[in-house]
């Protein structure tokens, strides 16, 4: 009893702090605390003051829970903060939620965070591990999905495993050119100019350059991003002077059919 008084406590100190900070809210407006503070966290997420957000979903969760959509909004909070500590313990607590529970978009979203979360914070494995749960999710998006694979196959040449990279990069960059309609053919012919395209094959080159024995398909890959217009890939064979010329690898010899 004494614990959720002092609880309640903090609440209620918490809404009045906020209540204090909020142009044009009042708390009578709202039919409890936890609504109020649930209000103001939406609001500061609004202004970019995201750690003033996740404090008020931290004092709701503690004392009533969060819904799965304000969960993953206190997450990302985290997540913008660069506070990847707080982001993974969030994360991880509620993961067993979200894998029984939850929409497949919200399994997405939240797999998708610890996913680069744990990248950025070194921990290739962790890594490895939620952008394949995040890959096996079955409503995504084609787009997201090769952005997923390919981050998948940075993970895994961080540790060492360039086999496994390669395909997974190679993969991500074939359903990029899928979800644009567009064929490895088209951006040999010199039909397409996409940034995004060209930056995914030119990250690809860069990897592919620090794996043995892969400079004929990092040549192929640098080419496809000169080709799409990646002005990094320009720079880059400029600094190197990397002669990449207009020819097909085996890594992209077989194409995939045209949508």
């Amino acid at each position: 009893m004494m614990k959720r008084f002092c609880a309640l406590l903090v609440l209620l100190c918490l809404t009045l702090s906020v209540s204090a900070q909020i142009e044009g809210i009042h708390f009578g407006n709202f039919g409890s605390e936890s609504e109020f503070l649930l209000n103001a966290a939406k609001d500061f997420s609004d202004r970019n003051e995201y750690s003033k957000a996740a404090d008020c979903y931290k004092t709701v969760d503690s004392i009533c829970g969060l819904r799965e959509s304000e969960l993953i909004a206190y997450l990302r909070c985290y997540y913008l903060l660069g506070d990847y500590e707080n982001a993974i313990m969030v994360g991880e607590k509620w993961t067993n939620r979200f894998e029984k529970q939850s929409l497949a978009k919200d399994r997405f979203t939240v797999y998708g965070f610890l996913a680069d979360v744990y990248m950025f914070s070194g921990d290739y494995h962790k890594a490895i591990d939620y952008y394949k749960r995040l890959i096996s999710v079955d409503d995504r998006d084609r787009h997201a999905l090769s952005w997923e694979k390919f981050m998948l196959g940075r993970a895994e040449f961080m540790i060492g495993e360039t086999g496994e990279m390669k395909r997974n990069c190679t993969n991500a960059a074939m359903d990029l050119c899928l979800y644009f309609g567009v064929t490895v053919t088209d951006i040999w012919n010199d039909e397409v100019k996409s940034d995004e395209i060209g930056l995914i094959f030119y990250a690809l080159a860069i990897m592919l350059y620090d794996t043995p024995k892969c400079k004929d398909s990092a040549d192929a890959a640098m080419t496809l991003a000169l080709k799409c217009g990646s002005d990094e890939a320009a720079v880059y064979c400029k600094e190197h002077k990397v002669p990449c010329k207009p020819y097909k690898s085996k890594a992209f010899a077989k194409d995939k059919e045209k949508h």
